[in-house]
């Protein structure tokens, strides 16, 4: 039982550290109008797909064998919920990747820097996440919804950038909404952060965090 329930938490960890990579590199192509590393992202999507799917059948099926209680159970009900929320930041990863494909050549890009700033704090937040979910500390995201207000600020300012490069440069106004949407993606996957860290730090001490 112990064996298997250390696979499995590895597992997840690693469909986390999968995801992120989606979400970084999608980040990285943005910033570069990268259409190639755009395309790649798109690629791991159905690996993504296949990790979920694995592990949410190995836990219930450890779930239904072994029937855990305690620590044990609380362990694999978090996990659950955990690669759910991996799952959606890997396919948000994939929605921007998709947008990428679609942009035009453009140099002035007045934006992107508060977008830069938005996708390394969200990122950051993911990242230590999964470090924590797989050391089972939770030190490092306690205060993760402080951290999630940086994100919704950046947000902010993202959006009145964009509006106002839209308004000054009208041919670009599609340009501008792909921005906007992306921005809003990445605002999502600072909340599904907040989620992960509310159940690791669940499944570590029995206790549900008060965020603020």
């Amino acid at each position: 039982m112990r064996t298997e329930m250390a696979s499995i938490h590895g597992a997840v960890a690693e469909m986390g550290e999968y995801a992120l990579v989606m979400l970084t590199e999608s980040l990285d192509a943005l910033y570069v109008n990268d259409k190639q590393k755009a395309l790649s992202v798109i690629q791991k999507n159905p690996s993504l797909t296949v990790q979920y799917r694995t592990l949410e059948e190995e836990m219930f099926r450890f779930i239904a064998i072994y029937q855990p209680v305690a620590r044990d159970m609380r362990k694999m009900v978090c996990s659950i919920r955990l690669i759910y929320n991996f799952e959606r930041i890997g396919r948000m990863g994939k929605d921007i990747a998709k947008m990428i494909i679609d942009f035009p050549d453009v140099n002035h890009r007045p934006c992107i820097t508060s977008i830069s700033s938005m996708g390394e704090a969200v990122t950051k937040m993911i990242s230590d996440c999964v470090t924590a979910y797989l050391k089972e500390e939770s030190d490092q995201i306690l205060e993760m919804y402080k951290r999630d207000d940086i994100v919704d600020s950046l947000y902010e300012i993202v959006v009145e950038e964009t509006i106002r490069w839209m308004n000054q440069v009208s041919v670009m106004i599609p340009v501008g909404a792909s921005y906007l949407i992306i921005a809003r993606l990445l605002e999502r996957c600072g909340d599904q952060a907040c989620n992960i860290a509310e159940m690791v730090i669940y499944m570590i001490s029995g206790e549900r965090p008060v965020f603020l």
